[in-house]
């Protein structure tokens, strides 16, 4: 059972969660919030007074997405920066090729992050089982 204990149009505020809930089974609404499970959750994915609410992990789980979205617009805004920046001449064709190198490898790095992230758990055990087997028979 979550109770607010600050206003709504706060944009991170604390929700204080009593045991119930970070163990999922809801319960009736406790008469007094504990603060030794409170914990920070985005404004977007904030519960009503009262309300049942999904323990830390589910939070953090819708948070994510929210966050990924954040981060490629504010990256798309300094490319629009960047790209007007330099469209004053020739003297910045060096710069602009290493900021192309950049960009490039920071999308590699995305890539890379995007793929661990969809890889679960099992997968990975499994892959490196694979690896290990594969290793003893060749070696």
């Amino acid at each position: 059972i979550v109770a607010d204990n600050e206003p709504t149009n706060d944009p991170e505020h604390i929700l204080w969660v009593t045991s119930d809930v970070l163990s999922c089974s809801p319960s009736l609404l406790a008469t007094q919030p504990s603060p030794l499970y409170s914990y920070h959750v985005n404004a977007p994915y904030r519960a009503s007074v009262g309300s049942y609410f999904p323990p830390l992990c589910q939070a953090r789980h819708k948070a994510v997405p929210r966050e990924r979205e954040e981060e490629k617009e504010k990256v798309k805004k300094d490319r629009e920066r960047g790209g007007r920046r330099e469209e004053g001449g020739r003297e910045r064709e060096g710069g602009r090729e290493r900021e192309e190198g950049e960009r490039e490898r920071e999308r590699e790095r995305e890539r890379e992050r995007e793929r661990e992230r969809e890889m679960s758990l099992k997968e990975r055990k499994m892959g490196n089982a694979i690896s290990c087997f594969t290793f003893i028979l060749i070696g």
